[in-house]
């Protein structure tokens, strides 16, 4: 199978905005804000922060923004949010936002930014519900103030405005509380609905765990896509690095410190000093090529995400249209000969896991594959990089033993051919690291 680029189409604004905020994490911990909401010390594969998304938003918002916007044809995020809501209403799928008469916003997302959340929520309302006053509900405790709790006993349809869901606790909550609040005061239920500019659950298992409450005619996300709670691309990476402690020829490189010192903590997109991917330099090769389905010249941060949720949905939505047990891989050959920007094969292989690889049915596949892959780059920048990541592929068990010697071999030439440049440091510490697993697999 192929990863799914459906929900990264969609969502290829949406990652443009994260880019430009500088919003993406991996293996941090959640926002403090949700920390009510998530496993004591749980640290989050990926996170989108929004506080910087806030605040960059709210700079794009101003007049002279907008102009520029205008002018650039860039649409900011409250302007596509508002262009989405309206393509959803005239296909009919988001009615219930035009019957609202009353928004509620979440006390943690309201809060974020230093109190700038309130701010954008308004400015979506204005977008898309103009006149709909607002109402805080504590995202722990609910309503707290009868002026509040007067307006949901009036109300007849009910916007719980949320502009990120990842679980939809703080959703289910929300409305217990304005459910409670009818309750308490002898009145019917009243209709409840949910406008999310992002929701990212782990699977479409979780996705309707969070819609069901709700029902589908009554939840819009303005973005979706399907990302792990917990798993990283990076994971694999530490781990294994972390292994290493016996080899100290390996673990007193230069090259070894300083990754290990990168990984270690969290990666947020102000780490600067290290780059995301082995072999990767600043410079022509650091963003992903323009008109790409995943993104419009996006970073390598808002790449992995991009790509880590069409290859997640893939998974699960596969897995959701078979009703039998089976082993699910995906066509490395297809995926090599489909994507033509190193930034988004690099991120393929740091997404799947060993035992989802296919290279083909015979074993030299895999090495044709990759003197394929090669010969379709003659930048040195992205030969580099394709080769350092299919060196760390090879250590993780990504690439088949019958070809990592063509990895090994292609590795060697580059380093001799292009000299003895810090640059390929990545390229000689991961020659090393195979040359001492070889070592470490023949018996005494």
């Amino acid at each position: 199978m192929m990863p799914d680029i459906r929900f990264a189409d969609e969502a290829r604004d949406f990652w443009r905005f994260c880019d430009e905020a500088s919003a993406v994490g991996f293996d941090v911990r959640a926002h403090p804000s949700t920390a009510a909401h998530r496993p004591h010390g749980f640290t989050m594969g990926v996170r989108i922060d929004f506080d910087p998304l806030i605040r960059r938003a709210l700079a794009q918002s101003s007049d002279v923004a907008k102009a520029s916007s205008r002018l650039t044809a860039r649409p900011n995020i409250i302007e596509s949010v508002a262009e989405r809501i309206g393509h959803f209403r005239s296909k009919g799928t988001a009615d219930f936002i035009g019957d609202a008469d009353l928004a509620v916003g979440l006390s943690n997302e309201l809060e974020r930014a230093d109190g700038q959340g309130e701010k954008l929520v308004l400015e979506l309302i204005d977008a898309v519900m103009p006149q709909v006053p607002l109402v805080k509900a504590h995202h722990l405790h609910g309503f707290g103030q009868n002026a509040e709790r007067e307006l949901i006993k009036q109300s007849n349809c009910i916007c719980i405005l949320v502009l990120g869901v990842v679980t939809g606790t703080a959703l289910n909550r929300a409305l217990a509380a304005v459910q409670g609040v009818r309750r308490d005061a002898n009145l019917p239920a009243v209709r409840v609905g949910v406008l999310a500019v992002h929701v990212r659950p782990e699977s479409d298992r979780d996705r309707s765990t969070i819609v069901n409450p709700f029902g589908s005619a009554n939840f819009v996300a303005v973005y979706e896509s399907l990302l792990p709670f917990e798993a990283s691309p990076f994971r694999a990476e530490k781990d294994y690095l972390g292994g290493l402690s016996k080899a100290s020829e390996l673990t007193n490189s230069e090259f070894y410190m300083r990754r290990s010192a990168f990984l270690d903590g969290g990666i947020v997109a102000t780490d600067d000093e290290e780059p995301l991917f082995w072999g990767l330099s600043s410079g022509l090769h650091s963003q992903m090529r323009p008109g790409s389905l995943f993104g419009e010249s996006l970073s390598p941060m808002p790449t992995l995400v991009a790509v880590g949720s069409a290859v997640q949905s893939k998974r699960y939505i596969h897995a959701a249209s078979n009703a039998v047990p089976e082993w699910r891989q995906f066509e490395i050959p297809a995926i090599l000969r489909s994507y033509f920007d190193p930034l988004i094969v690099c991120s393929v292989f740091r997404w799947l896991q060993p035992e989802e690889c296919w290279w083909g049915r015979d074993s030299l596949d895999g090495n044709r594959l990759i003197r394929e892959l090669l010969n379709n780059y003659h930048e040195m920048q992205e030969q580099r990089l394709l080769l350092a990541e299919l060196l760390l592929a090879s250590a993780l068990g990504k690439v088949p033993t019958s070809a990592i010697d063509g990895v090994m071999d292609l590795s060697r030439r580059f380093v001799e051919d292009h000299g003895d440049s810090s640059e390929n440091n990545a390229l000689v510490f991961g020659l090393k690291l195979l040359e001492y697993e070889k070592l470490s697999s023949v018996d005494p």
